[in-house]
């Protein structure tokens, strides 16, 4: 028993050593031995007297005491401790003895306190040791309430019953005596939850309790109380392959679950149960707890390929009522997240991910009827899919009945001539909710097919191919709404095309008569990376005539709105929110034009955008072919006078990437990239993000410059006018700096060496003369100057007024002049001032007085004259070829991205103007 308690004592030390975190401690090598080591771990920080912290080698005696206060030390040890720059150490007590700590010490369960006194300085207040070190007392472990623990423990008797005067055989120091093991098998326990409350566990296979002796349960049990749950489990087996299941039982209650249970287990069940009940009872109710893996509430599946089988299938009788063959919600915003989700693995047969019917003619009743809450992701009430291979199989069908026949979902033909008269007409009454007058879509992938197509062959007349219109101000509502799903191919969600030469003709018009909301004239959309696709394709065949390819208008002014509106959702492919170009070689010509004459609001001459990741996407792109004139690829500009508003606004919205919201590029070796002009703040950068609430700034570089070696990173010019400038500050690609005005640092300036430079006295014009500067290791500064001493040989000093009030800590130098005579500073500086004595009247002496700044900016920033280098800057040199490293070894190589050429100068691949969109 000896033994034991001690492996026991030894087992918690081992507990106590890993509680604490800390640097191995500079001591005694630990004794090797077989034993669980006999140590405490302590960690603290050592400081002098005045509360600064000591590093290096510090020796430090530890003692144990039974008083907080007072009293004899009841162990005692003397370590040399390791301690970091900021004083911190760690400490193993009972290292630098050959048995480590004595057990014998924690053995009276009474209080222990730890005493701390480095070298040469008094006693730290005591530490009271806590929990963990007294399990050195953790023997009591072995009984129970006094009884020895083999009293608890049933041998492998199958054949007896439990015999409780076993236990009452357990003599007073907990040691059974030589009576016969107890007998083993099933216990049963009675009474309430209030007066007994029983765990028990299973290892491995057994038949237990279940309910037959090839079903391996750990609890299973039966209720019939009204509202009660027949038996509460917990699997918690997370193994993989594991399908263990929490609890399996059965209710006959009218209220109650058959069985409620949780499982962590990755591909476990939270529940498998049967409710018998007449009426009113749950089958099933389950909860999986399971933050990864593949893991269900309740979990249905067929491999079927039966006609009319089903993953899951829930059939509702009534033929009345609210009610659902299935009901499923889900309030997930996860991408494919779903109120109801089924899966049937099968490739053939009349089969269903999830089946629902009803026979319910109420109103709100559903065969299968789900319900997602969640406001965003990309969720399903109700998803399906199907992995079948028979003809016409759909994860969720819609059937049309006709089998043959050029059939349209929409087609309309006219040859009138008449006013409004449309290929197509529709008409939607409502003014709000998301609708459409006509709404087409296509997937077709083949040249020239459309979501919705009209064509009107009269020649005069104001009729439209297609026309739609609307009032509705509610968002996304449109005069014209065409949608095409194909991935590929020249396809157009709406597709026009005129051939008139009169003033405004157009190919596609569409009007939108709403004055407020996100609303447009004309919408169009399209997924596909193809080259040169497009959301909306307008082009004007005429040679003559104030036409335009796509025309758009409106009067809104909420913020957003926009004449003509273009976004390409396409996130691959070299792709155009909004294209236009121009070989127009007239002054003001423009590929696009945009103008804003709203005067207020934060309003845009063109606004475009993309999600696309592939290089030479842009929100707005636009190309002057000119090779002469004042053209322009991209024109904007806006009369509006509100915060915010802008001629051209660029914005890329994506969060990763090295994106650009506004670039410009000049190809001439004279050119300048981006121009700014203005008379008050010609060019700003900002590190900010803006939303309705107001702007927030944040820590990023607001401007970077790059340029090769030999270059000039920035210019200040400065002069009357463009035509007279002079520089007045430069950075090369070296880093060298030249200011030609005063340069004013309010905080330390730090430097590998200084000097001054100037034009030589002596040759002016063609030497320069320079002088290095003083350094010091303190904060010195020096005041010096000649004085004669009268007939007595006395001559005070005085010093400037703030003299004392700036230095502390002075040395005198005193040099004779003229003759042999000594010389003594008679009295220190008081009243900024000294004495100076020489042994002979009337000698010329040469003083020099020193002291180390004391005032405010001193005291609080002192200048450190060793420091350690920041870890990401150890192995790195301020001048690395001094010492013979890399130039890659140098401080600040590489801490930021630097921007490849490629990167920043994004050069379109052809100087070729994109072909017009025909």
């Amino acid at each position: 028993m000896k033994l034991r308690v001690c492996f026991v004592i030894l087992s918690f030390l081992s507990a106590m050593v890993a509680s604490v975190v800390g640097q191995t401690a500079a001591s005694k090598p630990i004794p090797a031995s077989t034993q669980v080591p006999r140590l405490i771990r302590f960690s603290g920080v050592a400081k002098d007297e005045s509360g600064k912290p000591i590093s290096g080698v510090v020796g430090i005696l530890f003692s144990l005491y039974k008083d907080q206060q007072a009293g004899a030390p009841l162990w005692m040890e003397t370590q040399n401790i390791q301690a970091d720059a900021a004083g911190h150490y760690t400490a193993l007590l009972g290292s630098a003895s050959a048995d480590g700590v004595p057990l014998e010490l924690f053995s009276s369960g009474e209080a222990q306190w730890l005493g701390v006194q480095i070298q040469g300085q008094p006693e730290r207040p005591r530490v009271l040791l806590v929990s963990v070190p007294y399990a050195l007392k953790a023997h009591e472990a072995e009984t129970l309430s006094g009884r020895n623990i083999s009293d608890f423990v049933l041998a492998n008797d199958t054949k007896s019953q439990p015999n409780s005067a076993n236990i009452s055989q357990a003599n007073s120091n907990g040691v059974r005596s030589s009576s016969p093991p107890p007998p083993s098998g099933p216990t049963t326990f009675t009474g309430s939850n209030s007066t007994q409350i029983v765990g028990v566990t299973q290892s491995g296979s057994g038949t237990g309790l279940s309910a037959t002796a090839t079903t391996h349960a750990a609890v299973a049990g039966t209720i019939t109380g009204p509202t009660n749950t027949a038996v509460y489990g917990l699997a918690s087996n997370t193994s993989a392959g594991s399908n263990a299941a929490g609890v399996t039982g059965a209710s006959n209650t009218q209220m109650g679950p058959g069985v409620q249970g949780v499982t962590s287990s990755s591909n476990g069940f939270g529940v498998q149960g049967v409710v018998t009940a007449a009426s009113g009872g749950t089958a099933v109710q389950g909860l999986n707890k399971a933050t990864a893996g593949f893991s269900v509430g309740v979990d249905g599946e067929t491999s079927s390929v039966s006609t009319l089988s089903s993953g899951v299938n829930g059939f509702e009788g009534a033929h009345t009522g609210q009610v659902f063959g299935v009901n499923g919600s889900t309030a997930s915003v996860t991408t494919g997240a779903a109120g109801v989700n089924g899966y049937e693995g099968a490739t053939t047969g009349q089969v269903y991910g999830v089946s629902g019917g009803t026979n319910s003619t109420t109103e709100g009743a559903a065969g299968v009827n789900g319900y997602e809450g969640a406001t965003t992701g990309h969720v399903y009430g109700v998803f399906g899919s199907a992995n079948s291979s028979t003809t016409n199989a759909m994860g969720v069908g819609g059937y049309e009945g006709a089998t043959k026949g050029q059939v349209y979902a929409v087609d309309g033909y006219t040859v009138s001539t008449g006013p409004f008269a449309a290929g197509v007409g529709g008409f939607e009454g409502a003014t709000t909710g998301q609708v459409f007058g006509v709404a087409g879509g296509a997937s077709s992938t083949t040249n020239g097919s459309a979501g919705v197509n009209g064509n009107e062959n009269a020649a005069t007349g104001v009729v439209y191919g297609v026309s739609g219109g609307t009032n509705s101000t509610t968002t996304n509502a449109a005069g014209v709404n065409g949608y095409a799903g194909a991935a590929n191919g020249q396809v157009y969600g709406v597709n026009g095309n005129t051939n008139s030469t009169g003033p405004f003709a157009a190919a596609v018009n569409g009007y939108e008569g709403a004055a407020t909301g996100q609303v447009f004239g004309v919408s169009g959309g399209t997924n596909s990376p193809t080259n040169f696709a497009a959301g909306v394709s307008g082009f004007e065949g005429a040679k003559a005539g104030t036409v335009f390819g796509v025309t758009g208008g409106t009067s809104s002014t909420t913020n957003g709105a926009a004449g003509v509106n273009g976004n390409e959702a396409a996130t691959t492919g070299q792709v155009y929110g909004v294209s236009g170009s121009t070989i127009s070689t007239s002054n003001g010509a423009a590929g696009v034009n945009g103008i804003a004459n709203g005067t207020t609001g934060a309003t845009y001459g063109v606004l475009g955008g993309t999600n696309s990741t592939t290089g030479g996407a842009a929100g707005v792109n636009g190309y002057a072919g000119g090779a002469t004139g004042a053209t322009t690829g991209v024109s904007g500009t806006t009369n509006s006078s509100s915060a915010g508003a802008n001629g051209v606004y660029g914005q890329a919205t994506a969060t990763t990437g090295v994106t650009f919201g506004v670039q410009g590029v000049s190809f001439s070796s004279s050119g300048v990239g981006v121009q700014g002009s203005s008379p008050n703040n010609a060019i700003a950068g900002f590190n900010q993000t803006c939303g309705s609430s107001g702007c927030t700034i944040h820590a990023g570089i607001a401007g970077r410059f790059v340029t090769a070696t030999g270059g000039t990173l920035l210019q200040g010019l400065s002069g009357a006018s463009l035509s007279a400038l002079t520089q007045v500050f430069s950075v090369d690609a070296s880093g060298n700096g030249s200011f030609s005005g005063n340069l004013n640092v309010t905080g330390k300036l730090t430097k590998g060496s200084g000097s001054f430079k100037i034009d030589h006295p002596l040759d002016p014009a063609n030497k320069y003369l320079s002088h290095s500067f003083v350094e010091s290791p303190d904060m010195m500064n020096v005041y010096n100057g000649n004085i004669t001493t009268d007939r007595h040989g006395l001559a005070t000093v005085t010093l400037p007024n703030y003299f004392e009030a700036l230095n502390q800590d002075f040395r005198y130098q005193l040099t004779v002049i003229g003759k042999f005579a000594q010389a003594i500073v008679a009295r220190k500086i008081a009243a900024n001032r000294f004495v100076i004595r020489t042994n002979k009247p009337n000698v010329e002496v040469s003083w020099q007085v020193t002291g180390i700044r004391q005032d405010a900016y001193a005291k609080a920033y002192r200048i450190p004259v060793e420091e350690e280098k920041p870890p990401q800057e150890q192995g790195h040199y301020l001048h690395p070829e001094l010492f013979g490293a890399p130039s890659e070894l140098a401080v600040g190589h590489n801490v930021s991205t630097i921007l490849t050429q490629a990167e920043i100068a994004r050069e379109p691949s052809s100087t070729e103007p994109p072909s017009a969109l025909q």
